[in-house]
């Protein structure tokens, strides 16, 4: 089993993270939630988060800074992700689009929850879009030379981290030593 990054529910009492499991039909991926006695640090309560059949392998799950909703970033298989905006009990789930994809790409909320961040394939390249969290057209951010993953907002919501990573191909001349 391999866990993916976690994260802090908004009054801090709750912990959502992705755990990737082999099982007899091979790996999947299914968020997690665990919930905390902030007093004494203990777990009082932790299970899968129950999601509708259409959200299969689950790879990237964050709570919403504003609500007790979590956005997810789903495997669809054939090259293919969704995101979605569900309720932390699995109810609600609503799929705001689906776009190509090579890896998981991450997904961060923005704008007070208004809107989400995420990586997705376009033209060979990971790039950054926008998509309103009630549903809406995505908006490409980024028209990157590398690969972006991993987006993070500020807390201010005016500025997004990513990572960046690029593949340089070059020729070179060595010379050989006599």
């Amino acid at each position: 089993m391999e866990a993916g990054s976690p994260d802090w529910s908004r009054d801090g009492t709750q912990l959502l993270f992705v755990s990737f499991e082999d099982g007899a039909h091979g790996s999947a991926s299914f968020p997690f939630i665990v919930t905390i006695d902030t007093s004494t640090g203990r777990v009082v309560r932790h299970g899968r988060l129950p999601l509708p059949k259409e959200i299969q392998n689950a790879l990237w799950a964050v709570w919403s800074p504003v609500s007790d909703e979590v956005a997810l970033e789903a495997d669809l298989g054939g090259g293919r992700h969704s995101l979605w905006v569900v309720n932390s009990d699995g109810t609600a789930a609503r799929k705001l689009t689906e776009y190509p994809m090579r890896t998981y790409g991450g997904v961060s909320w923005a704008s007070g929850g208004k809107a989400l961040v995420y990586a997705a394939l376009t033209e060979g390249r990971m790039q950054l879009f926008a998509i309103p969290a009630a549903g809406g057209a995505p908006r490409q951010l980024t028209r990157n030379s590398a690969n972006l993953f991993t987006p993070r907002t500020s807390p201010d919501g005016r500025l997004v981290a990513a990572t960046r990573v690029s593949h340089l191909k070059e020729v070179r001349r060595i010379p050989l030593p006599r």
